[in-house]
């Protein structure tokens, strides 16, 4: 049998074979593909802080939509929003300032919460007291309206500023996550130092998210016999959506992707946070209130917040009101609604609505 002839030497190993155009193009559109996915998260990762971290009070603000450019809106998609920090205002007349401590965990800066305290309007003694809470992008002296009126209701009244603006601690802003965090801590604060037994909780917007999620995860500390909420959002993902339609830029995809990053950059899973959920937990008399031509907050929303509240509550719609602080936008119908909440906060319960809540975190709370 013939032996195989030995290669000579003059012969080379085969080559690989050359890619084609399609393989090539292949290629190209692979790379393409990461590219556009990095930098469109990168561009997502920029919203996101410039969504939830305050620049310097000196910066000016972006403009509402009415006041943005075809060009200044597309270069919105690159460099997000600019929201100046909110800047402590003047203590005014008949207020007293608060520096409210909050807790400190051990390495960690100490951080506060700014105040104002004032008593109620009526010689009567006063029927307990409101924490009023402000929404994104505010501090506490926008609800000074609020207030008086509570005052003149016969109520004491605590105006909050949340940590990252006013007179607290801190640049950020979690969108009502981090804030339910500071309820609790005005709220433990009115029953060790003021001994309050009758707290409502009033909260616009964020302010309103930020009161749910309280009640729903510190039920033994935030327990307030009432609960005025003023257009919560549904969902961080649908105030996300909200809010670049308000400008008119695409939400998909970014939206989705500022609502991850957003969550990331703070902690917390942001898909998760859902005022829908926490409503489940309320179980104290609540009433909502939603203005039908408000573009940040749906009237589906506010519905489905509503249709998740577990106590006795009512959903007030205001025809033609914008987003929030509707005493201003509708007094009478504004202060009929409240005045009902807070006839029916002042019957006694049959039995105590957070006691089976409590008893299941009494361990965590010690």
């Amino acid at each position: 049998m013939a032996k195989p002839a030995a290669p000579s030497a003059s012969s080379s190993p085969a080559q690989p074979p050359k890619a084609g155009p399609r393989g090539k193009r292949g290629r190209l559109a692979a790379t393409g593909i990461i590219v556009a996915f990095v930098l469109l998260n990168a561009v997502a990762w920029q919203h996101a802080w410039q969504f939830t971290h305050f620049a310097d009070p000196t910066d000016a603000r972006t403009p509402g939509p009415a006041g943005l450019s075809a060009g200044r809106r597309a270069a919105l998609l690159l460099s997000g929003v600019t929201l100046p920090r909110p800047v402590a205002q003047p203590v005014p007349p008949g207020y007293r300032a608060l520096r409210l401590p909050l807790p400190q965990q051990s390495g960690q800066a100490a951080e506060w919460l700014g105040a104002w305290a004032a008593p109620a309007l009526t010689a009567a003694p006063a029927r307990g007291t409101v924490v009023l809470l402000h929404g994104y992008g505010g501090e506490k002296s926008s609800l000074l309206a609020e207030a008086t009126a509570f005052r003149q209701m016969g109520y004491r009244v605590l105006l909050v500023d949340f940590r990252g603006g006013g007179a607290s601690s801190g640049n950020s802003v979690t969108i009502g996550y981090r804030e339910a965090d500071d309820v609790r801590a005005v709220c433990r604060h009115l029953r060790r130092h003021w001994h309050e037994p009758r707290v409502v909780v009033f909260g616009v917007s964020m302010g309103a998210v930020a009161a749910v999620r309280a009640i729903a995860t510190y039920p033994a500390d935030v327990r307030p016999v009432a609960a005025v909420l003023e257009c919560p959002f549904g969902s961080t993902y649908q105030t996300v959506v909200n809010r670049f339609r308000l400008v008119g830029v695409p939400p998909v995809p970014l939206a989705a992707l500022l609502t991850l990053w957003g969550g990331v950059q703070h902690g917390y899973w942001a898909f998760g946070h859902d005022p829908r959920a926490y409503a489940r937990a309320v179980r104290v008399p609540a009433l909502l209130v939603q203005g039908t031509a408000d573009a940040r907050v749906t009237v589906a929303e506010a519905r489905a917040v509503a249709a998740g509240l577990a106590g006795p509550h009512e959903l007030l719609l205001l025809p033609g009101a914008g987003h929030g602080h509707y005493l201003a936008a509708r007094p009478r119908a504004w202060r009929a609604a409240v005045g009902r909440l807070l006839r029916r906060a002042e019957i006694p319960p049959s039995a105590d609505v957070y006691a089976p809540d409590r008893r299941k975190n009494a361990k965590a709370d010690r």
